[in-house]
């Protein structure tokens, strides 16, 4: 009979996490196995101006259909500031019963280079780092089952951003935001 979440039809025995399967690693992309905890990977590449060029690996396990829990890692490395950045998103989603056509709750983090730090010769690099993170709720509108022409969207979203210049700069920055969106 065709399933729509496999992934919790194991139970072992022994050992600490008994619900899980082994984790498997893929590259690219694939389908949800039911005996493995799938995980897929890719290499990737950016650039800023402060980093310069980024080398790295992407790991998810976003597939079709959705998971109620879906992470997106994503470490780098800096060739311009030998350094490591990166970003990650990690979220939980569901639909209840009444009211909403999802709920998904999670956290966006990043850290990267900045301009801040640069030393007074102008010769040395800047040296400053930033780490934003962003936790958010974000409410799908409307009865799961029924048929609309109309989409209705909140999203709830804090941020708290550390500026950091190596000694010669310092600064916090702490904020929200909520956005309503209706399309047709």
């Amino acid at each position: 009979m065709p399933e729509v979440n496999r992934n919790n039809n194991s139970w072992h025995t022994k050992g600490l996490c008994h619900k899980y399967e082994p984790l498997k690693f893929e590259f690219l992309g694939g389908d949800n196995e039911p005996e493995y905890t799938n995980a897929w990977y890719t290499p990737i590449i950016g650039t800023n101006v402060y980093d310069k060029f980024m080398v790295g690996i992407l790991i998810h396990n976003q597939t079709i259909p959705k998971n109620k829990f879906e992470y997106t890692l994503a470490p780098m490395f800096s060739i311009g500031r030998k350094k490591s950045c990166r970003v990650c998103q990690h979220f939980y989603s569901w639909v209840p019963a009444k009211n909403f056509r999802m709920i998904s709750i999670g956290l966006i983090s990043k850290t990267f280079g900045n301009g801040l730090g640069v030393a007074a010769d102008s010769i040395t690099p800047a040296r400053g780092v930033y780490y934003s993170f962003q936790p958010y709720l974000d409410l799908k509108i409307g009865k799961p089952v029924a048929r609309s022409f109309t989409k209705h969207r909140l999203r709830l979203s804090g941020n708290y951003v550390i500026e950091n210049g190596n000694l010669l700069y310092d600064n916090t920055i702490v904020g929200g935001s909520a956005v309503y969106t209706f399309s047709f």
